[in-house]
């Protein structure tokens, strides 16, 4: 049988190249080096930021098979820009993942986000960036155990910098206000271009509809489909 986890407190990473693998964490994590990997890992963290937390300049972080356990407080599980997260378990955060440049997410599950006062809860939110790839997620925004349909599955926020070269492709979405916030009317003048949605599946837990704001620059075409009939979501509602 596998050994068990070990425990640890807050883990503050500043060696590039660390390795960290079966951890319970009890706490927070700061990555603030280049080439870490965090794997078959639970992370369970309260504080009043990210639980997982990238910061700027550090590069190419690594996360498969971690499960992140807002606790019912974290404003996001995961932030910011230079990492990967695979085949991984999110939950109890406002927000999934608030995502910039250079990220891969796949193959993981993001649910039951923490409502809290004024939160506007979503899997995934971003304000700009470039380069990155969600591809083969459950993006469930949908809270059945208190009926909230959140926010949104993919929410593009009031950018802050242009949004460019963002794939989104073969993900169950399900949740939200709208599913999906495309962002044309949230640009603040910043350009969106290469934003694609392709082959994703759609659930019918929405206040509004399944996608909005898809402006230039944003491809949705017929590949994207309704999970009980297999019919294309039409964009125009």
């Amino acid at each position: 049988s596998a050994k068990p986890l070990k425990e640890v407190g807050d883990l503050v990473v500043t060696k590039n190249g660390a390795r960290y693998s079966r951890l319970d964490i009890d706490g927070c994590v700061d990555v603030k080096a280049d080439n870490v990997t965090i794997s078959q890992s639970l992370i369970r963290c309260s504080r009043n930021g990210e639980a997982v937390r990238v910061f700027d300049g550090a590069k190419a972080l690594v996360l498969d098979q971690v499960e992140i356990d807002g606790l019912g407080k974290s404003p996001s599980c995961l932030g910011f820009d230079n990492f990967t997260i695979t085949r991984s378990n999110l939950h109890d955060c406002a927000d999934g993942i608030d995502f910039g440049s250079n990220v891969v997410i796949e193959d993981c599950y993001i649910h039951d986000l923490a409502r809290g006062d004024e939160t506007h809860n979503d899997a995934l939110q971003t304000l700009g960036g470039n380069d990155d790839l969600i591809k083969g997620n459950t993006l469930d925004v949908y809270r059945a155990s208190t009926d909230d349909l959140m926010n949104s599955a993919i929410q593009t926020g009031h950018l802050q910098t242009p949004l460019s070269n963002v794939v989104v492709e073969h993900n169950y979405m399900d949740g939200g206000n709208y599913t999906v916030n495309a962002g044309s009317t949230s640009t603040n003048g910043y350009t969106i271009d290469g934003y694609v949605f392709k082959d994703n599946v759609f659930g019918r837990h929405f206040r509004y509809g399944p996608v909005q704001a898809i402006g230039p620059g944003t491809i949705f075409d017929a590949s994207n489909v309704w999970a009980d009939d297999g019919r294309p979501v039409d964009p125009a509602g």
